[in-house]
């Protein structure tokens, strides 16, 4: 299995239609896509890779906070998520006939795997998502460019495979779509004049929605 493509350069005007989400502005800069699939004569379609770089700025700051302090950035980006799909809810299956509560639960696990990632001499957030129904796996990468400004490279991951046991996992090896995403983003160079010393936070998944998600999993597999 290969992609069909190799990564470009990042051009930098990609579009300059502003999203708002939450507390925040973005505006697009670069997004690609590989196409991945089998070797050989007879090729088939096994899934894709889609990257967004954005430039993410803070609208509602204090004048006196900077999220190149760590407690700051960390609010910023779980406020982020919250506020984008991978803080969406869905709801509960109604697997009892005497339910009437409309409980709702969530759509991803995230943020999971958190850590700092150095990249060309750059200090970069790191953390991904696990899909609990039925979606990609989503990878993203941030770092700070100005005292309420950051860049962001997020990557999709979406495999085309048939459904296994374990309703958010694909048969087909998550490996070679991660291997792209590493070279990619050990290809990444962010140079800024107003460079700083910063601490980035570590951040998890809420305790709550740690505890649903066996339930959410095995559910929505059995209603499959």
């Amino acid at each position: 299995m290969e992609p069909d493509t190799t990564p470009h350069n990042f051009d930098l005007v990609y579009s300059q239609d502003i999203q708002q989400r939450g507390d925040v502005s973005a505006l697009i800069i670069h997004s690609s896509s590989w196409k991945y699939t089998t070797t050989g004569l007879l090729r088939s379609y096994q899934g894709h890779v889609n990257m967004f770089v954005e430039l993410v700025k803070c609208n509602d700051l204090p004048v006196n906070e900077s999220i190149y302090t760590k407690d700051v950035f960390g609010r910023v980006i779980n406020s982020e998520i919250c506020n984008s799909f991978l803080g969406k809810k869905h709801p509960k299956p109604n697997v009892d006939s005497f339910q009437i509560n409309s409980d709702e639960w969530p759509s991803y696990l995230c943020p999971l795997n958190c850590k700092t990632i150095r990249v060309n001499s750059r200090n970069w957030l790191y953390y991904d998502s696990q899909p609990l129904v039925d979606g990609p796996t989503n990878v993203i990468i941030s770092t700070p460019i100005g005292h309420d400004t950051y860049i962001e490279a997020s990557f999709t991951i979406v495999r085309s495979t048939p459904k296994s046991l374990n309703a958010s996992e694909s048969i087909f090896d998550i490996s070679e779509f991660s291997k792209l995403v590493k070279n990619i983003t050990k290809s990444i160079k962010v140079s800024v004049n107003n460079d700083h010393e910063y601490n980035l936070p570590t951040l998890s998944p809420k305790p709550e929605d740690l505890k649903l998600a066996p339930e959410v999993i095995c559910l929505e597999w059995k209603g499959r």
